[in-house]
């Protein structure tokens, strides 16, 4: 059994520093970096789509987008109808 304990923390040590890797220099949370993803993807995604991909409600990720739109990290282009987000680089 101990061998196994052994194993588990090992693994858990992985898992942070692969999260730690996904998150990158930028420091973003693992929701944002799913928008992100998701926008690179397809800039003009709907949030309703955001939200089911990332199986989120709607609202979680209107305040998601709201904060990464405050902390300089996405801007909506062209409005909201026919408009696309862009990511912005702040490094």
């Amino acid at each position: 059994m101990q061998n196994l304990h052994f194993e588990n923390r090992y693994i858990h040590i992985d898992y942070i520093q692969s999260v730690d890797k996904l998150k990158g220099d930028n420091n973003y949370t693992l929701q944002q970096q799913a928008i992100i993803n998701i926008i690179k993807s397809n800039p003009s995604v709907k949030q309703e789509e955001i939200a089911t991909q990332i199986n989120k409600s709607l609202r979680t990720v209107k305040n998601y987008m709201e904060e990464m739109q405050e902390k300089g990290l996405i801007e909506r282009k062209n409005g909201k109808r026919n408009g696309e987000w862009v990511i912005l680089d702040n490094n």
